[in-house]
């Protein structure tokens, strides 16, 4: 004759180091043959969900692998480059040419071209794109950083320059540039060039600046663009 007993323990809460649903049923058979016989049988079903590094509530990092710039190759437009823009800054009417340029690129055909032929003190230009992070959570301290290919001929006066531009909603909280640390200037092929910016807390966008600086003649050209964070 046998006597069943069904126990039932729902084992969700144990501290196990990830967030785990399990549920274990023991069935244990009381047999009443000689020499009494104890028989365990466990039954372990389980919907396992785990996360080794971090619970739902933590905040999600940004993934190193993450490209956050639009048309970083700058290949795709029609009759402008997508996802970038130009714009002059004028106070003596001087004029910049911007050019999605089919002159010069690294690769495969495309640039982005910025010249000028007069030089003034208070004139500059750039290209630039705008990255929205309000979707992404970037950590205190997260380092942001720049790369591109700049090519430049009879770039004279103070030359080129590259930027991070950092944003608390509408105010620019945080700047830096490539422009009191290294000279980008002469004649020169296809050069690699890098800033990096610290991003605080509160940041909420940021822009890539592309810059030909005041006080500046002659061509540049920049390509293969990559936004990333370490």
């Amino acid at each position: 004759m046998f006597e069943y007993r069904v126990t039932y323990l729902d084992a969700s809460s144990l501290p196990l180091g990830s967030s785990v649903s399990v549920k274990i049923f023991f069935f244990i058979v009381n047999m009443t043959m000689k020499p009494r016989k104890l028989v365990l049988l466990s039954f372990l079903l389980a919907a396992i969900s785990l996360n080794s590094s971090c619970k739902k509530s933590d905040p999600q990092p940004i993934s190193t692998s993450v490209e956050f710039l639009s048309n970083p190759t700058i290949e795709t437009g029609s009759s402008q480059p997508s996802n970038w823009f130009e714009k002059s800054v004028l106070k003596s009417g001087n004029v910049f040419q911007f050019d999605w340029s089919l002159e010069q690129a690294f690769s495969p055909t495309h640039s982005l071209k910025i010249s000028a032929t007069t030089q003034n003190p208070t004139d500059f230009a750039y290209w630039g794109q705008n990255v929205l992070v309000q979707v992404v959570h970037i950590s205190p301290g997260r380092n942001m950083i720049l790369k591109i290919k700049i090519k430049a001929a009879n770039l004279t006066g103070n030359g080129a320059a590259i930027a991070i531009g950092a944003y608390s909603g509408t105010v620019q909280a945080q700047l830096e540039s490539t422009q009191t640390s290294v000279a980008i200037n002469g004649t020169f092929d296809w050069k690699d060039y890098t800033v990096t910016l610290k991003a605080r807390s509160d940041i909420t966008s940021f822009t890539v600046f592309l810059f030909m600086l005041p006080n500046t003649t002659g061509t540049v050209y920049f390509d293969d663009a990559s936004f990333t964070s370490d």
